[in-house]
């Protein structure tokens, strides 16, 4: 966990020092069969988790940015583009979002939970070549 030390607070301001702040960073490659995906072992119940998807590869570049919180909402956007093509997606129904050259969708994860040490979502649309970063917080 992160500290940080407080010298002089300026006039004005108050400090909560009783909420510290978490973080925790992985990642993982996307499954390559839809379903549920579970992520253990942080020391903490998640009220946020944001997320990148990436694929680099000779033909393409990809990315998508998305989010999810423990209400529940989400969010996820995929600016798509290559020599020729480009298109961007928006979904407010899920936390990950990926699209080919064609507007199709190739990866499409929703908010299913935050749990006691991680976080679960499902894939409904899946394309293993795609790698998956994300941070969570408390």
């Amino acid at each position: 966990m992160a500290t940080m030390k407080i010298r002089k607070i300026p006039e004005g301001y108050e400090a909560d020092i009783e909420t510290a702040i978490q973080v925790k960073i992985g990642s993982f490659l996307c499954p390559a069969t839809p379903g549920d995906y579970i992520v253990t072992g942080l020391p903490f119940k998640p009220r946020c988790v944001e997320f990148w998807l990436t694929l680099n590869d000779e033909a393409v570049v990809r990315f998508g940015l998305g989010r999810m919180d423990y209400n529940g909402s989400q969010q996820a956007v995929n600016p798509y583009g290559e020599n020729t093509y480009h298109r961007t997606g928006f979904k407010t129904n899920a936390c990950l979002y990926a699209q080919n050259f064609l507007g199709v969708t190739i990866v499409l994860a929703v908010y299913k939970s935050m749990n006691a040490d991680g976080f679960t979502i499902t894939f409904t649309t899946t394309n293993s070549t795609h790698t998956i970063m994300w941070k969570a917080t408390r």
